[in-house]
């Protein structure tokens, strides 16, 4: 009889061990839910992004046509609402620290971080925090401003650049859309028709690979920066560097080996100025695209700096000196590679120099033999 109730009793109580690891598996199945979100804004009504470093600080604004720079250039678009709705987006999960004593060490201190984001909607903060060191691939430590808790967050600082030229749209130049028609000031007129052929003005024959490289010299303009001073200005200001420099070398000659090292670097600036650019001093295009036509000036500097401006996009960008060199072209750059001619009398003085060549090779045994 003990027995019996021995073995119930052990029944019952694997029953109850075995419901209660179900309720606690139950318990523990239900807690596995979404970490909260690190930030909680509206992405969309965001229209302010300020990114601070030890290297600068920049701030962007949203207007009507989009994200601008503090000059009024355009921002990359892309870029700005993919920061934007990555913040938006990232997860807490659970805080990685809690005291404010390792906020220094995290690099998220009030005193020492490596960024700080903040994100505003009408003038009004709408989100502020302070990035720091990685604890992993694509991951930053993060801290809320108004709290003590860091989290480790889906991020990369280089995504938020503390300069105005990280945050510049490099294809604000390009044409919109496909190219349609090219003009070049004293250079070439040329229009593509709905089956995709180019055609000259003037009825030259064309090349179409040569004239559809050139298309994409424009289609795939990146600009390298922007400029601070106008085209005008920067060319003032190049005259008076090489004005400055050529002064200074001749004082040096002069020092050095009296007037006739002076006579010596004269002549090696006249040479100098003599020499014949690459490209005229501006080159001046007409581009037609989806929105019309778009005026496109590009000034040569110096040998290695372009400057580039248009009628659709206020302020002057740098331009890669070698884009800018290929964008000269004249019609005959265009026109089908001549074919090469082979000469006939040449051919045939060839032809008479091997025949006499072999003429004059003694027979072999075999050809003896059969003589």
């Amino acid at each position: 009889m003990n027995g019996i109730l021995n073995k119930t009793t052990l029944i019952a109580a694997l029953a109850v061990q075995l419901a209660i690891v179900g309720v606690l598996l139950a318990v523990a199945s239900g807690s596995q839910v979404e970490a909260e979100p690190f930030l909680t804004f509206d992405a969309a009504t965001v229209d302010g992004l300020s990114v601070a470093g030890e290297d600068g600080e920049v701030t962007l604004t949203k207007a009507e046509s989009g994200w601008q720079l503090p000059d009024g250039s355009p921002a990359d678009e892309t870029k700005v609402d993919g920061v934007i709705e990555k913040l938006a987006d990232a997860a807490a999960g659970w805080p990685v620290a809690t005291s404010a004593s390792v906020q220094e060490r995290f690099e998220v201190a009030e005193e020492n971080h490596q960024r700080r984001l903040t994100l505003s909607d009408g003038g009004e903060p709408v989100a502020d925090i302070y990035l720091g060191t990685s604890p992993g691939y694509r991951k930053a430590h993060a801290r809320r401003v108004d709290d003590d808790d860091i989290y480790a967050i889906t991020f990369s600082n280089y995504e938020a650049g503390t300069k105005a030229a990280d945050w510049l749209d490099k294809a604000l130049l390009r044409p919109n859309g496909a190219l349609t028609g090219m003009r070049y000031d004293g250079a070439f007129d040329l229009s593509k028709d709905e089956e995709g052929v180019w055609t000259a003005s003037t009825g030259a024959a064309l090349d179409q690979a040569k004239v559809e490289t050139l298309a994409g010299r424009f289609t795939g303009l990146t600009v390298t920066g922007v400029s601070e001073l106008s085209p005008q200005e920067a060319l003032a200001e190049q005259a008076a560097e090489d004005a400055a420099a050529q002064a200074e070398a001749a004082a040096e000659a002069a020092e050095d080996a009296g007037e006739d090292a002076v006579a010596d670097a004269a002549a090696d600036a006249v040479e100098e100025a003599q020499d014949e650019p690459k490209t005229p001093a501006s080159m001046v295009f007409a581009l037609a695209d989806e929105d019309g036509v778009q005026t496109l000036t590009v000034h040569r500097i110096d040998a290695n700096d372009f400057l580039a401006t248009s009628d659709r996009v206020a302020g002057t960008y740098k331009v890669s000196s070698y884009i800018a060199e290929q964008m000269h072209k004249a019609l005959a750059d265009l026109a089908p590679d001549e074919p090469v001619e082979v000469d006939s009398q040449v051919t045939g003085e060839e032809d008479e120099t091997a025949n006499a060549t072999s003429e004059a090779v003694p027979p072999t045994n075999d050809d003896e033999a059969e003589s």
